[in-house]
Formats: C-alpha cells, structure tokens, sequence
C-alpha cells in the first residue's frame, strides 16, 4: 500500500478536523 494513501478508517478520523467544509461559515468553506 502506499504510505501516500489514507485509508477510509484514517480519513473519518481527520474529517472533522480539517478545513473548508460545506458547514463552515466564510471563504474556508467555500467549493475549491
């Protein structure tokens, strides 16, 4: 497996956390 790769157990852990959701009010949710 690539190191490279999140695995989809990985990324519901980081989610969360990570900018530019849709519920995120102002430019950092924003559709890039």
């Amino acid at each position: 497996m690539t190191r490279l790769v999140l695995t989809d157990a990985q990324w519901a852990k980081m989610e969360p956390h990570c900018l530019g959701k849709p519920s995120d009010p102002g430019r950092s949710g924003t559709n890039n």
